[in-house]
């Protein structure tokens, strides 16, 4: 087990208790060859991809402006499999409407591609997380400001022709944050409330973390 694993295993399962709430996911980030690659914002740098080493940061290739590719690409799920960099959902364009389509970028090559299946329906501000085998979608809210009924989702990176629904969030929630380690995948944070411009209360951020089996399919909470 190495050092980044166990700093990763006592966050988890250490003193997880006493860490502040968490709410909010805006930049998709990840660690990837030894760098830490960021794509998006809100909004100033909605259309850069950088990565961070020790040279410095670097621009990557920006979303194509055609071909069918968002004019932006905010509060989505995200995740790295197989070499690429993942993302999915999300809101985009002057309107903010929300997406379930499903992209990649590949590092080495600088290329973005759109050619996957698409969501179950349009989702944003959910969780994403990913393995070699499958990225999985969790929680969101829906153009309605509903919550997603079918909130945990997943598609078999390998050629899978859909999303496969897998087993429901504990409770509702958007706005969290998720990973893989092992044969388990762990959510905490997010909300249960949904923010309006009228709401009479703040959005109440969560401590929660909850635990996915990956292998009986079961949560544990």
């Amino acid at each position: 087990m190495t050092f980044l694993d166990k700093i990763i295993l006592f966050l988890f399962i250490g003193l997880f208790s006493f860490l502040s709430p968490v709410d909010g996911n805006t930049y998709p980030s990840f660690p990837f060859q030894n760098e830490l690659l960021m794509t998006g914002a809100y909004p100033e740098v909605i259309e850069e991809f950088s990565s961070h080493s020790t040279l410095g940061w670097q621009l990557g290739s920006p979303i194509p402006e055609e071909n069918g590719y968002p004019d932006r690409w905010a509060h989505c799920g995200s995740g790295v499999s197989r070499g690429l960099l993942w993302l999915f959902g999300g809101r985009t364009d002057a309107d903010w409407k929300f997406l379930a389509r499903v992209g990649t970028y590949d590092p080495f090559e600088g290329l973005w591609s759109l050619d996957y299946p698409a969501l179950g329906t349009g989702r944003a501000y959910l969780a994403g997380a990913a393995n070699e085998a499958a990225i999985y979608a969790l929680g969101g809210t829906d153009e309605s400001n509903v919550y997603i009924e079918n909130a945990f989702e997943g598609l078999d990176v390998s050629g899978g022709n859909n999303w496969i629904s897998m087993a429901h969030l504990p409770e509702e929630r958007s706005d969290g944050a998720a990973v893989i380690y092992g044969d388990s995948l762990y959510y905490s944070g997010g909300t249960k409330s949904i923010w309006t411009p009228d709401a009479a209360s703040p959005v109440i951020a969560e401590t929660n973390l909850w635990r996915y089996n990956m292998v009986s399919g079961k949560w544990i909470t």
